[in-house]
């Protein structure tokens, strides 16, 4: 008699864990790409908050990486500024670079765009990217769904659509 409630406490307290271990999955399973990204990189606005990429969901977001010294990420910067007015109702744009805060500062005090610049405080090659400039389009939802790699006419009425129907 023993044994016998032995054992079926052995098959409940397994039965117990693979449930348990299944929750765990799909709890982790609702980090969005976003999410990840941020957890990755963290990413801050120039003042060293961070971001708080919940505040980002019910539209598209771009995260555009660029960097001061490269010249075609510069070169898209008014068409980026030019599609975020478009656009505002339906994209959000952050525009992250791991250079230090003082060059992105230096950059921004100069060249007086209407975007608002964020710092990646880890390296963005720890985000997947290698070639500048480099943007990620993610969903509502915060689901990555696009990677455009080098520059692209982001006021073109073509690519707003393109990124409309999205």
């Amino acid at each position: 008699m023993k044994f016998r409630l032995n054992i079926y406490r052995n098959i409940a307290l397994i039965f117990l864990f693979f449930i348990s271990c299944n929750n765990i999955t799909n709890n982790s399973n609702k980090i969005t790409d976003l999410q990840l990204l941020q957890n990755k990189i963290l990413i801050s606005d120039l003042n060293n908050n961070e971001l708080d990429v919940n505040l980002y969901y019910g539209k598209k977001t771009i995260v555009n990486y660029w960097a001061t010294w490269c010249g075609p990420c510069i070169k898209e910067m008014p068409e980026i500024e030019n599609a975020q007015r478009l656009l505002k109702d339906d994209v959000n744009f952050i525009i992250v670079s791991d250079e230090e805060i003082h060059k992105i500062l230096d950059f921004e005090n100069k060249k007086k765009f209407n975007l608002t610049l964020y710092k990646s405080m880890k390296s963005n090659e720890i985000a997947g990217v290698f070639s500048l400039p480099t943007s990620h389009i993610f969903d509502e939802k915060g689901k990555k769904i696009k990677t455009i790699i080098g520059s692209t006419k982001w006021d073109s009425d073509d690519f707003l659509n393109k990124l409309r129907s999205l």
